[in-house]
């Protein structure tokens, strides 16, 4: 009997162990990566698949919707739905979108097609940030805390990393 058939028995479930480990460890679900300070939320994203950040404009007291699409890892301001002008919110003279125009909603620029590594954002007391993701809104403060810096970006995660940051299977 060869030395291979007879230790087959002893490699064959540490292989297997190996094996399941780096399934688990290797990063191949394409994610939105949601961090702060103490915690980082992994949230399935797949390429152009888009998702918003809905907030309280801090000088007009008005909701501001921004829709993002993720493009590589690159994520892509797409639109911004809004219901009245402010400072800071973009005019068609901005050189930024291509697209006004008044719906039911509020006014929405669209065409803005502006790309970012990252997302930074600061969540506020006052602007209430959220995360519409898929069916979900995420508020941010209930994650992160108030005044709490995150960032945004594209990447991938592990399925390890995925099961055990991922607000969907919290509840």
């Amino acid at each position: 009997m060869s030395t291979l058939r007879k230790h087959w028995g002893i490699f064959a479930p540490m292989l297997l162990i190996i094996a399941a480990a780096l399934a688990l460890l290797a990063p191949v679900v394409p994610v939105l990566h949601v961090t702060g300070e103490s915690r980082e939320l992994n949230l399935p994203l797949a390429e152009g698949e888009e998702f918003s950040i809905k907030y309280t404009h801090s000088v007009n007291h008005s909701p501001v919707i921004d829709t993002i699409e993720r493009t590589g890892d690159i994520l892509t301001v797409r639109r911004s739905l809004f219901q009245t002008y402010g400072a800071g919110i973009p005019i068609l003279g901005d050189e930024v979108g291509d697209t006004y125009e008044e719906t039911e909603d509020g006014f929405l620029l669209s065409g803005i097609d502006a790309g970012h590594e990252e997302i930074a954002l600061l969540t506020g007391t006052y602007a209430d940030h959220r995360l519409l993701w898929r069916s979900r809104e995420l508020v941010l403060k209930e994650y992160f805390g108030e005044q709490a810096l995150i960032r945004l970006r594209a990447g991938s995660s592990s399925l390890l990393g995925l099961i055990t940051r991922n607000p969907a299977l919290e509840e």
